[in-house]
């Protein structure tokens, strides 16, 4: 059977693989940065300063227990995200007594940014597909459009409705040079043949260019990307699309020429694939059922050489039934040059014969092409149990590195990131005990066991809250309800017994592998000052005051006196007395922790 891997795991750590099960190899140091429930249908992309846009959807629970839906916009210029903006609301309508006034936000959202400097200094794009619902619309089949709206870093546009109502399906965008924002989607549905249309906007008139007919497409089953649009350096805009008798590309120049069919995969159209301009060409990933590769050459699309991205595997001998197979390609450029790709990998095993079994699980692969034309080896870069849904783009890069967005299970949105410039990297301790805690071989009996025997010497109860978070309701690992955890401060939250159990795991950690804690390293730098915690990495001033005093107070825990002598932290959790934690500092809780760990993270090479 194929083991599943978790992320940043580095050859050095063989110890650590050894424990919870994972092979060492070369990995993409992948991350998560974000992770939000009851959210999803998310947009990303990445300035060319680095800074990334977020816009999802997300469900709100009010107080009388009904839902509300927001779509709401983010960035991240550097360590940490900004306060959500919502953007719904003020829709362009219709008179009333024409249409009705009713628009339905249909959860699609998409984000382009805007390249520096533009004359109107637009940075962002937002865009959602929605929904006219009235009687008379839906009777005339014109049920959908596009609005979008740009922001210039102080204030947000009003919607602009840039496409005549209609079937608008598989929308997809992407920023010129000159800074317009080309649009292309289908205007048809699963039953009905339509064509593939492109056009454009330009945020600092809101004027929409005119419409391109690129061609019929081709009806399809309920999926995603059936439509791409990538912007070239140089202007010219490239749209993939399945048309009847394959997957085709159209090339609209810059001079406003629109130029013949282009063949990227003839006689079938595989049911997903996407695009995007690097390395001075455009490259298409597409899911036949493994992902395939294939790049312009000038003159026509060429199939990748070194083989499948990713290889589907299957085998049934009549007592087993074992197979892989990836879907959801997400394909970008690297901050390195060389394209990263992205997919969904599924693993199924079952056996056909008592005692039956069954296991499906659900992870993200990644791998990588440098510019020298050399493949990295598979990463998963998260043990996910669910679904990837990368409605509207999923994978973006630039200098802050590779970004990717997708929903995970039933409506949680993360978000990961891989740190430009390194390809393998050490786990940090506080990763590493996410890793074990997370591993199926982290059994119930191991948490249990005290730590003379081998053990981590955690109480039955917190053990149990342990495995019970992790396996899901069913009990059992690698099953659509898992919920692995994501950040310490999900391990708090599970186990509310007190820093004890936290100080188990983390020595238990310690013992068996050599990491160095990131949160550790930031709080016992003597450069880490009280403004540095305070302003850079987001604690509260009592708190960041607190760590300087007991780090460099002395006994007393006061500055400035005769017994003042450094005392680095020793642990992250729960240690009293002459070796003090990080925890036991007064006003440093979960949330100090989470943000000492992600600013330590951040900065470390």
């Amino acid at each position: 059977m194929i083991e599943m891997r978790r992320v940043r795991v580095a050859p050095a750590l063989a110890l650590l693989a050894a424990l919870v099960g994972f092979a060492p190899e070369a990995h993409a140091d992948w991350s998560k940065v974000l992770k939000e429930t009851r959210s999803g249908y998310a947009g990303i992309d990445v300035s060319r300063d680095g800074t990334v846009g977020l816009f999802n959807h997300r469900a709100i629970v009010l107080p009388s227990g009904q839902v509300r839906n927001e779509s709401i916009f983010r960035t991240r210029p550097g360590r940490s995200w900004s306060a959500p903006t919502r953007l719904e609301g003020g829709y362009p309508l219709y008179p009333a007594s024409s249409y009705g006034p009713t628009v339905k936000n249909t959860f699609d959202h998409y984000v382009v940014a805007i390249p520096q400097p533009n004359p109107a200094g637009i940075k962002w794009v937002a865009g959602m597909r929605v929904r006219y619902s009235t009687s008379r619309l839906r009777g005339q089949g014109k049920l959908y459009t596009l609005l979008l709206r740009s922001f210039d870093g102080t204030a947000w546009s009003d919607w602009h409705r840039v496409i005549t109502p209609g079937m608008v399906e598989d929308v997809s965008l992407d920023a010129a040079p000159d800074g317009r924002v080309f649009f292309a989607w289908r205007a048809s549905d699963n039953i009905t043949p339509g064509s593939v249309n492109l056009s454009s906007f330009d945020p600092a008139t809101g004027a929409v260019g005119p419409v391109q007919d690129l061609g019929p497409a081709i009806e399809r089953p309920i999926t995603f990307q059936s439509v791409k649009t990538a912007v070239a350096d140089n202007g010219d805009v490239w749209v993939t699309f399945r048309a009847p008798d394959g997957l085709v590309g159209r090339r609209l120049l810059k001079d406003g020429t629109l130029r013949d069919r282009e063949m990227i995969v003839a006689g079938r159209s595989p049911p997903v694939h996407d695009s995007v301009f690097a390395d001075g060409t455009l490259w298409v990933a597409t899911n036949e059922p493994g992902i395939e590769l294939y790049r312009w050459t000038g003159r026509s699309f060429k199939k990748g050489t070194v083989g499948s991205v990713f290889d589907a595997y299957s085998r049934d001998n009549g007592v087993e039934l074992e197979g892989v197979s990836f879907d959801m390609p997400s394909i970008t450029a690297r901050p390195e040059g060389g394209i990263a790709v992205l997919a969904t990998r599924s693993y199924h095993f079952e056996t056909l014969v008592p005692p039956l079994r069954n296991r499906n699980t659900i992870a993200i692969a990644s791998r990588e092409r440098t510019a020298a034309a050399t493949w990295t080896n598979v990463d998963e870069t998260a043990y996910a149990p669910g679904s990837w849904n990368n409605t509207g783009g999923s994978a973006a890069s630039g200098p802050s590195g590779i970004w990717a967005c997708g929903i995970i299970g039933s409506g949680r949105l993360v978000v990961f990131r891989r740190r430009p410039g390194t390809i393998a990297a050490p786990l940090s301790l506080e990763d590493g005990l996410l890793e074990f805690l997370n591993a199926p071989s982290t059994t119930y009996d191991l948490l249990d066991r005290p730590v003379r025997d081998g053990g981590v010497g955690l109480r039955r109860d917190a053990a149990a809250k342990l495995v019970r978070h992790r396996d899901g309701t069913d009990g059992v690992s690698g099953t659509a309800d898992d919920d692995p955890f994501d950040t310490l401060r999900e391990v708090y939250d599970v186990l509310r017994t007190g820093p004890e159990a936290l100080l188990l795991i983390e020595q238990h950690v310690s013992r068996v592998t050599t990491l160095d804690s990131v949160a550790l390293d930031l709080a016992n730098d003597p450069l880490t000052s009280t403004a540095l915690l305070d302003d850079a990495v987001g604690l509260r001033r009592s708190a960041a005051d607190n760590i300087v005093r007991y780090r460099d107070g002395g006994p007393d825990h006061l500055l400035g006196n005769a017994d003042d002598r450094r005392r680095p932290f020793r642990w992250i959790f729960g240690q009293s007395g002459r070796q003090w934690s990080l925890d036991q500092v007064p006003y440093v809780g979960r949330s100090s922790i989470q943000k000492l760990h992600d600013y330590g993270l951040l900065r470390s090479p």
